[in-house]
C-alpha cells in the first residue's frame, strides 16, 4: 500500500469539508494512481448524530440519501484473521464509492479527519478502543473521523483500496506543524552525526530507485493546494525520510558488531517517530496553513 493512501484521504477530504476543493477534485485527489477507493461503513457501528440538513435524517438513520438492501452484515458473523484482540473486517454485501461515502461521514457528524500512523508499541494517532487500535497499527495507517466517532482503515483489494470503518475514539492533539519539523530536523541532524562516526553508511541496493518514486514534487502534486507551501514540503520531506528509515531500520546497515547494529537502530528510531509526528500534525485540519 502506497505510504500516501490515508495522506490523500485526510487531506483531500478536510478541503472539501471546508469547501475548498470540488467533489470530482476530491475523487480524483484520494484515488491517487488506484483504480478505486470503496467505503463499507457497518450497521454495527455507533449511531449517526442527528443531521441538521433538510432530510430530516436522524440518529436512526431512517430517510438517508443511501439505501442499503438487507443492510450491512453484522461483525459477528465476519471471519476473522485468528488473532486474539484483532476487530475482524465487515463481510460486507455493498460498497460506497467516494462520492457517497463523503455523503454519508457529513451525514455522520464528521468535522474533520485526522491522520493515524501507527507503529507496534506507538499508537500515533489512534486513541482506542483497543480492537480498533490492533487494527489499525496492521494497516499502518488509518484516518479518524472527527466528530463521527469512527476511523477508515484501508485495505489494498487488488488495485484498488477498501476503506472500512470502525469505532475509534476521538483523536488526540498533536504538535503545530512547525513544533514537529523543527522537532524532526534535530533528531534527522544527531542521528546523521551519529551514524557518520559509527561508519555504517551502506545502503538496501534498490534505495535509489525508491527514493525518487518518493520525489517531493510529485508528493505534493497529490495534495490539494489549500495545505499551504510549508504543510506540503513538510510532508514530502517526511515521507521520503520514512521511506529511507522503513529501508534502513529492516537492514543492518554495514554494522561489524551487535553493538553497532543495536546503537544504530536506538539512533533511527527517534527519528522514525518524529517523522511520523511531522506528517500527522501536517495533516491535521485544524493546523493553519503557512
Amino acid at each position: 500500500m502506497s505510504p500516501t493512501t490515508a495522506i490523500r484521504l485526510v487531506t483531500w477530504t478536510n478541503a472539501w469539508l471546508t469547501g475548498h476543493v470540488a467533489l470530482d477534485d476530491l475523487v480524483d485527489g484520494v484515488r491517487g494512481d488506484d483504480v478505486a477507493h470503496t467505503f463499507a461503513f457497518p450497521d454495527t457501528l455507533p449511531q449517526s448524530p442527528p443531521a441538521t440538513g433538510s432530510s430530516g435524517v436522524g440518529a436512526s438513520g431512517t430517510g438517508s440519501m443511501l439505501h442499503r438492501p438487507g443492510g450491512w452484515p453484522d461483525l459477528s458473523d465476519a471471519d476473522t484473521d485468528g488473532r486474539a484482540g484483532r476487530q475482524p473486517r465487515a463481510a460486507v454485501a455493498e460498497a460506497l464509492p467516494i462520492p457517497l461515502a463523503m455523503g454519508e461521514l457529513r451525514r455522520r457528524g464528521a468535522t474533520g479527519l485526522h491522520l493515524a500512523l501507527p507503529v507496534a508499541g506507538d499508537p500515533l494517532g489512534i486513541a482506542g478502543p483497543p480492537s480498533t487500535t490492533a487494527l489499525v497499527v496492521d494497516a499502518g495507517q488509518a484516518a479518524v473521523v472527527g466528530g463521527a466517532g469512527i476511523a477508515l482503515v484501508p485495505e489494498v483489494v487488488g488495485r484498488g483500496v477498501q476503506w472500512t470503518a470502525v469505532p475509534a475514539s476521538p483523536p488526540t492533539a498533536v504538535a503545530s506543524p512547525a513544533e514537529a519539523e523543527r522537532a524532526m530536523s534535530e533528531e534527522l541532524l544527531a542521528a546523521a552525526r551519529e551514524l557518520a562516526a559509527l561508519d555504517v553508511a551502506r545502503w538496501n541496493p534498490g534505495l535509489p530507485g525508491l527514493l525518487a518514486d518518493a520525489d517531493p514534487g510529485r508528493r505534493a502534486a497529490e495534495l490539494p493546494s489549500t495545505l499551504g507551501v510549508r504543510r506540503t514540503g513538510l510532508i514530502a520531506r517526511a515521507t521520503r525520510l520514512r521511506l529511507a528509515l522503513s529501508l534502513a531500520l529492516a537492514e543492518d546497515g554495514g554494522a561489524r558488531t551487535l553493538a553497532e547494529s543495536r546503537r544504530r537502530r536506538e539512533l533511527l528510531e527517534p527519528l522514525e517517530r518524529a517523522v511520523r509526528r511531522a506528517v500527522v500534525a501536517a495533516c491535521a485540519p485544524d493546523a493553519a496553513p503557512a
